[in-house]
């Protein structure tokens, strides 16, 4: 439990009865999501968010903004029973809205059809490489705020990098599979678990891999 000084509850007070909630609430609100843009997900609901002009006149983002910093005021006015007054919305979080579920069902979907590729015809490698491209590219093609001429450089930067490292890797594997093939005892089993002598065989895997 933190234990507050005199000094700090009368600085933290003193911040907070000078704060306009209606003008800091939705301004603090729109910086989090245009700087930090991985948190629009939690947002779906709130209509377009497709750029930073979109953002600032949101009137549901511009709302929620002004409950968020009314939520805060909650803790100032409680500094010493902080984790009590939070108490009934952390159960609501994880009990009843389950806040962050995607990246568990994400998961679950993913183990799912990597599973379902160690059967025979359907193929793992192509799952694979296929997710690690996705991977590379949506850092150069997903749109990207920039914040002044630095951040414009990084951000271009970031593009003709990943972009590189993508045909890098389509060039690797043209390579692997092609021209110079690689013996692979163990590569088959990633895309077909012989479970039984006759499971993969018309996958002819001895031919292709060996």
């Amino acid at each position: 439990m933190v234990e507050w000084t005199d000094q700090e509850r009368s600085v933290i007070t003193s911040i907070f009865d000078n704060l306009d909630y209606d003008d800091i609430g939705p301004k603090a609100l729109c910086r989090c999501l245009i700087v930090y843009p991985w948190t629009l997900r939690y947002f779906s609901s709130f209509g377009n968010l497709y750029n930073s002009e979109a953002i600032k006149n949101n009137k549901k983002i511009a709302d929620h903004g002004i409950k968020v910093l009314h939520g805060l005021d909650r803790a100032v006015k409680n500094m010493d029973n902080i984790k009590a007054t939070y108490a009934e919305l952390s159960i609501l979080h994880s009990d009843t809205l389950h806040v962050d579920p995607d990246n568990f069902r994400l998961l679950a979907i993913s183990v799912f059809f990597f599973s379902f590729g160690l059967l025979p015809w359907i193929d793992n490698f192509a799952h694979i490489c296929g997710f690690i491209s996705g991977f590379f590219l949506s850092f150069a093609f997903l749109p990207y705020i920039s914040f002044g001429r630095s951040d414009m450089f990084r951000k271009r930067v970031q593009i003709c990098v990943f972009l590189l490292v993508f045909m890098a890797l389509l060039s690797a594997l043209a390579v692997l599979f092609y021209v110079y093939p690689v013996k692979c005892d163990w590569c088959e089993y990633l895309t077909c678990i012989p479970i039984t002598d006759k499971f993969c065989e018309k996958y002819d895997l001895n031919a292709h891999l060996h």
